[in-house]
């Protein structure tokens, strides 16, 4: 591989690493190497691991418990498309069922949930893209590669991806462009996909340590605090402890004039 061995070696290491963004990330620039050595049958493998093997992995691992959240959240929005006479509404519901079953992988159970809106009062606008997006993986899926990318280029023209479908829209018409054998602009979406994905953990990092340093900064405001309510109360202390003692020593001198000096006492 030349000039690419040592990058090569370095992506396929940090691929080793639990984080699935980067995984993604790592397989995306070794197929774009693999893609520049013209080693297409390898980089294809990749490839496949970021379109197929994404659809095992993003929830068969996954807790119990996210996928019964996740099935509660479809039941709240089928009943929100059932009892609801709001086209809004009734489009966000669609919209966000589809969502989740692309995040599955389930694009046919998605295109089906999107096609419902021709018998339901829909805001199309509101799930276009969406709709266009399945569609066209699903030719994908079917090996009609032309009709995906038509599909595809499709939403690029007339829209603007949105932060959803940008986490995976280049991946899947690279991967139409890389089986039509249309090399260079599979490789020119594989960069802007793995560019996007790059920017996101760098994004998602920041954002950590942000909050990491926040909540540090409010535990440091917290002791602060407590050790100004310690001082005022060890101060409040202290006056009492003196005011008392003050007031005991007045109170004696007071007894010792009165016996010195008999006169005082009648005085007093």
């Amino acid at each position: 591989m030349g000039c690419y061995q040592e990058s090569f070696i370095q992506y396929t290491k940090a691929m080793e690493k639990e984080n699935k963004n980067l995984k993604n990330i790592c397989l995306l620039k070794r197929a774009t190497l693999l893609i520049k050595d013209q080693k297409y049958e390898e980089a294809l493998q990749d490839l496949n691991n970021v379109f197929y093997k994404n659809k095992q992995n993003i929830y068969i691992k996954r807790k119990k418990k996210t996928i019964g959240n996740l099935k509660d959240a479809i039941l709240s929005f089928e009943q929100s498309i059932k009892y609801n006479n709001s086209k809004k509404c009734v489009s966000k519901s669609l919209k966000k069922i589809s969502k989740i079953k692309i995040e599955q992988r389930d694009f046919y159970s998605a295109f089906h949930t999107l096609s419902r809106a021709d018998f339901l009062d829909v805001e199309i606008k509101t799930i276009e893209k969406l709709k266009l997006f399945t569609e066209g993986v699903i030719f994908l899926m079917k090996k009609k590669y032309n009709e995906g990318i038509d599909l595809f280029n499709q939403i690029t023209k007339n829209n603007k991806l949105g932060d959803f479908l940008q986490q995976i829209f280049y991946s899947y018409r690279a991967y139409g462009y890389f089986c039509l054998g249309n090399h260079q602009m599979a490789l020119n979406d594989y960069i802007q996909q793995q560019n996007y994905l790059e920017d996101v953990n760098k994004y998602k990092i920041n954002n950590n340590i942000n909050n990491q340093v926040i909540i540090i900064i409010i535990i440091i405001i917290i002791i602060i605090i407590i050790i100004i309510i310690i001082i005022i109360i060890i101060i409040i202390i202290q006056f009492c402890i003196i005011n008392f003692y003050v007031k005991e020593y007045w109170q004696q001198i007071l007894v010792n004039l009165k016996i010195v000096y008999p006169f005082l006492k009648i005085l007093l």
